[in-house]
């Protein structure tokens, strides 16, 4: 589940700033050499940074959450790939007023109600 989910964070980042068919390709690519290489160094039970599983591990984390292999991949590699690939559109040019409160006050419940179902 952590593995679809992470992905989505950093496509967030820069949404309608790429292609879905890169988009695709990039979630399939980072997936493999960037979340499942630090899932097992910090959630395997012989991974390097597996604090809790291994005894021998070079560093000692205790991520029970996925504060380092969720938060911290999907972070800072949405920052690499937003500087990448620039700002949007027509950024600065116009102003982006806000659009309805009706809609922001629905994502907002739909998000809360998602968020217990998700970690249930």
């Amino acid at each position: 589940m952590f593995a679809a989910i992470t992905p989505a964070l950093i496509i967030g980042a820069v949404a309608e700033r790429m292609k879905f068919t890169a988009v695709l390709f990039f979630s399939a690519l980072w997936t493999l050499f960037v979340y499942y290489p630090v899932a097992h160094a910090v959630w395997g039970a012989t991974g390097d940074f597996a604090g809790l599983a291994n005894p021998t591990a070079s560093l000692k984390a205790a991520d029970f959450a996925g504060g380092i292999v969720v938060h911290m991949t999907s972070g800072w590699s949405a920052l690499m790939l937003c500087i990448l690939v620039g700002p949007r559109i027509g950024f600065g040019k116009r102003a982006m007023p806000p659009h309805s409160m009706v809609l922001c006050v629905l994502g907002t419940g739909l998000l809360w109600a998602g968020w217990y179902g998700f970690n249930a």
